[in-house]
């Protein structure tokens, strides 16, 4: 198990955040919602899922921003086509650029640096979230990369919505676990360096990391000990915005229990309020169909994909979970796989 960084603080952008009213409902206080997909892993679908979130709430009767906001590998221009002439860099403090239209009315597109810019700081984060937040549209959802670098992970806690896309594979697991893990980090030692200093915070959290052998289901609880806390406060502070979880690339109901799992060890083990919101099934070719320039968004995705996203949308407003595997009414059986994908 490799050694936890704990060496970094709250951001100014998460400070923000926590100011911030909960915000399940339409466009906040005069700008827009905020929506954010990250990972632990790359190639879980973020992008995808970006688009059809996107085109759905643009279905919904609003209009919507996408920000590629990936810049280890922005997909999104090339996905909805918009002209290369077009793109801009939301990362660089020069010249804004305004969003361009897509091929689906009310839908808009927000370039950002691709690999040969330069990667956005911690410093950064502040005027990147102001500038989202100065978009004219009622949703604004960001592509963020995978992992848990400083920049994207703030930018994702500050979102209104942080949405966290899994996959039920063992590495991509174990990436999404890595990455609770840094946000755990990133609430912590603010907290804890108001109370005993900067460096006591740190020595607390590797202290503590150590005498749980790494295991992450038995952290916060050690990290409570080891200040002298009550887990419960802990865990009122680390869990006090919620973060969506959506499992992608389902293919039988026993998948449906890693979901739940994640969300009992989130809450357990790192104090984090992890909603289950969103199950969507694999297919073969989704992902081939999505990244065709010639077909129009409308046409990028399934019909069941796009009831699946709507299923979400509908959890987010009314604060409910998707259910245990036994109340969807499916079997255990391999063939009952089927039951995901439709036909």
């Amino acid at each position: 198990m490799s050694a936890v960084k704990v060496g970094f603080g709250g951001s100014e952008a998460e400070q923000v955040s926590e100011n911030s009213p909960d915000s399940t409902g339409e466009a906040l206080m005069g700008r827009p919602r905020l929506w954010s997909f990250a990972s632990g892993s790359g190639g879980v679908g973020r992008s995808t899922l970006t688009t059809v979130l996107g085109s759905r709430l643009v279905a919904r009767g609003g209009n919507a921003c996408l920000v590629d906001g990936d810049w280890s590998s922005p997909l999104l221009t090339l996905l909805l086509d918009v002209p290369a002439q077009n793109q801009g860099n939301l990362w660089s403090g020069g010249s804004r650029h305004s969003p361009c239209k897509s091929q689906q009315s009310g839908l808009q597109v927000l370039a950002g640096g691709g690999p040969t810019e330069q990667t956005p700081s911690e410093a950064d984060v502040p005027r990147i979230l102001r500038r989202l937040k100065e978009l004219e549209q009622d949703d604004v959802v960001v592509d963020l990369p995978a992992g848990a670098h400083a920049a994207s992970l703030d930018l994702w806690l500050a979102s209104d919505l942080p949405l966290l896309v899994a996959v039920p594979e063992r590495l991509p697991l174990e990436a999404t676990a890595r990455l609770l893990s840094s946000v755990f980090t990133r609430k912590t030692r603010p907290w804890l360096a108001e109370r005993f200093g900067p460096e006591e915070a740190d020595v607390i959290l590797v202290e503590a990391w150590d005498h749980c052998a790494g295991r992450t289901g038995t952290w916060m609880r050690a990290v409570a000990r080891r200040a002298g806390v009550s887990p419960d406060e802990l865990a009122d502070h680390i869990g006090h915005k919620p973060i969506h979880l959506l499992l992608n690339r389902v293919r039988r109901a026993d998948d449906i229990d890693v979901g739940h799992a994640l969300v009992t060890a989130a809450g357990h083990g790192l104090g984090l309020d992890l909603r289950f919101r969103a199950v969507l099934p694999f297919e073969d070719e989704g992902w081939i169909r999505a990244r065709r320039l010639s077909v129009k968004l409308s046409g990028v995705t399934t019909s069941l994909l796009n009831l699946e996203v709507d299923d979400f949308l509908d959890r987010i407003e009314s604060d409910s979970e998707v259910p245990a595997p036994q109340a969807w009414g499916w079997g255990n059986e391999s063939h009952q796989a089927d039951s995901l994908v439709g036909s």
